[in-house]
């Protein structure tokens, strides 16, 4: 399943950049984002093949994402694989400056269910997937336009 959503944003595209790419920053846009952690950093100390996890929450259910960033072009593009035992995604923010001093910004998430039990409910899960990357660009773009405010 492949789903995108493009926003813009009225913000610099080095600040959207750095809240994206920031695991602090993170948190203050991701509000279901209890705690990140990285995992490991490869050897040359660059963002590329460092690993990471996170603590999701969604109501009363925590959950809990391995990932690796798997692309970092400041401040064009960052890319993740992300999953656990129920899920594998393909995680891609591609961003380009837009009019004035905006953001142009391409959400994609491309996922693949790998619990057996719930690819029977596979257009729910499409459906939440995309319900929660639009809740997560709303409040990214909240966060940084409040930002240059």
């Amino acid at each position: 399943m492949q789903l995108a959503i493009d926003e813009q944003i009225a913000a610099p595209i080095e600040a959207v950049f750095e809240l994206l790419a920031d695991p602090q920053q993170v948190r203050r846009w991701m509000p279901s984002l209890e705690s990140i952690e990285t995992v490991s950093t490869p050897a040359d100390g660059g963002p590329v093949g460092r690993r990471f996890r996170h603590r999701i929450r969604t109501g009363n259910q925590v959950s809990i994402f391995e990932g690796v960033i798997t692309e970092f072009q400041a401040p064009d593009r960052l890319s993740a694989r992300v999953g656990n035992n129920v899920v594998l995604m393909e995680v891609d923010y591609l961003l380009s400056r837009g009019p004035g001093d905006s953001t142009e910004i391409r959400y994609q998430i491309e996922s693949r269910v790998t619990h057996w039990l719930l690819r029977w409910f596979g257009s729910l899960f499409h459906t939440m997937t995309q319900m929660a990357m639009r809740q997560q660009m709303q409040s990214l773009k909240r966060v940084a336009e409040s930002d240059v405010a």
